[in-house]
């Protein structure tokens, strides 16, 4: 399963069926399960001033050779899409509205990361199964109550937790040991697999990748990340080369190291 950057999905160009409609400019991920849920594409210079989102759902292919992204829609739909204020919070009553336009089954409802799905494509295969590809009003409306009641309504932006200067700390059993500069992301789930932690600051001037598994809370007031590992195991932890992207050999040194269960078994 191939992983990749999120400051490096952000230079990526937007290609529709009918042509380029601007480059990635943020994600926004779900705290529940660290997934990416959209693309932040800026339009300039073909939608002046303008931002539009893009789901994984739509998403045909994500070729690193070229910094493009390949969407199956055609730039007619996407410049008729629900428009989007960056500077708001993103409710569920919007994603809802999103996902009517396109047509999309809801990701949010079912046992899955994607509904009842792994993949972000597979809620394509749900059109067939969903009349007019819209789950029905009255249980569309429970579950975006359930949301807003539960506070979960919000998603968060990659660029709000990643940053040489304002990087999310992370904390290893209530010691700092870094803070995050930058995201992994794992192709066709779309989940974030590992923050990529600079560590200069608390010790020995190295970078480390640690799972999002490990999380034990989120304070996202302070800008803080409780990991249920140590400072020492991270000191210790196999060294992470940033030029070359964790292949399955290196997940398992890294998983074995921490003597955690690997995801992917």
């Amino acid at each position: 399963m191939m992983l990749f950057y999120s400051s490096s999905l952000e230079r990526y160009s937007i290609e529709a069926k009918d042509g380029s409609i601007g480059v990635v400019e943020d994600v926004y991920f779900d705290e529940d399960n660290w997934t990416i849920r959209y693309l932040v594409v800026n339009t300039n210079p073909w939608l002046p001033g303008q931002k539009r989102l893009i789901s994984p759902i739509s998403i045909e292919t994500v070729d690193t050779l070229v910094n493009m992204v390949r969407v199956d829609l055609a730039k007619e739909e996407i410049k008729n899409s629900p428009s989007i204020d960056t500077h708001l919070p993103i409710s569920k009553q919007y994603e809802k509205k999103f996902h009517d336009f396109y047509g999309y089954p809801p990701y949010w409802v079912g046992p899955g990361v994607w509904g009842n799905e792994t993949y972000a494509r597979g809620l394509m295969l749900q059109h067939a199964e969903v009349a007019g590809g819209v789950v029905k009003e009255d249980f569309m409306k429970r579950e975006i109550d359930k949301y807003e009641e539960e506070g979960k309504s919000l998603l968060h932006s990659g660029k709000e937790i990643t940053g040489k200067i304002n990087g999310y700390r992370i904390n290893a059993k209530g010691e700092t040991f870094g803070q995050v500069v930058d995201i992994l992301i794992e192709k066709d789930t779309w989940t974030i697999r590992y923050f990529l932690v600079e560590t200069k600051k608390w010790l020995p001037s190295k970078e480390v990748i640690v799972s999002t598994d490990w999380i034990q809370s989120v304070n996202w007031e302070t800008r803080e990340i409780q990991m249920d590992i140590t400072k020492e195991a991270v000191e210790n932890s196999p060294q992470f080369i940033r030029d070359k992207h964790p292949d399955r050999e290196f997940e398992h040194q890294l998983f074995t190291h921490y003597r955690r269960r690997k995801y992917w078994d």
